[in-house]
């Protein structure tokens, strides 16, 4: 299955890259830059690179990190990046936007894996009234936090949002410069290094 979703997104990110059919007639490989967050769902990508899946179909991708999600869609449209691991929710504001793209397969889904992360006096989301939270505004946490915050009856203005990017909230948490931060893994399990809960 991952062979074939692997094969179906390097002819389409061909396809999507201006690539034509003449340019891969011969054995040079396509060569293009696929861009991701650090996040574990985007481990098929480095295990297909390892186990030569992209040399199979002729493709090689250069794996770039890029964590700020701000600037997705500035690189798509400069070309400084051809094709972009991302969340669903932010493909469909890069498209509203007008950002020239196409949506190629559903690599993993994720289910409990945005967290939030908060100092020991806060033990339930009410409790975050009042509180500086880090999360980062262009990305899945943004969204994440919203809907929480609104299941619970409160509203954004009712937080004190610090905004930056997913590691440099975790950080922050961690070294106890914020009340709370929305992220993901390392920075759910490394939240217990924080001095104080």
């Amino acid at each position: 299955m991952l062979l074939s979703l692997l094969l179906a997104a390097g002819l389409l990110l061909l396809s999507g890259c201006g690539g034509t059919a003449s340019d891969t007639s011969g054995n040079e490989p396509v060569s293009f830059k696929l861009a991701h967050a650090t996040w574990v769902g985007y481990g098929p990508l480095y295990i297909a690179q390892e186990k030569g899946f992209f040399e199979k179909y002729n493709i090689k991708p250069e794996l770039v990190v890029i964590d700020d999600e701000s600037q997705y869609a500035g690189a798509l449209a400069s070309g400084q990046i051809q094709a972009l691991g991302n969340v669903l929710d932010r493909e469909v504001i890069h498209f509203a936007k007008g950002t020239p793209e196409v949506f190629v397969f559903a690599m993993d889904e994720s289910a409990g894996g945005d967290g939030i992360v908060a100092k020991a006096e806060i033990t339930s989301v009410p409790d975050l009234k009042g509180a500086t939270v880090g999360l980062d505004k262009s990305s899945t946490a943004y969204f994440f936090f919203l809907t929480v915050l609104e299941k619970y009856g409160l509203k954004e203005e009712d937080v004190i949002i610090q905004e930056m990017g997913a590691g440099d909230a975790g950080a922050a948490f961690v070294a106890g410069k914020l009340d709370a931060a929305v992220v993901w893994e390392p920075w759910l399990s490394n939240a217990s290094q924080r001095e104080g809960g």
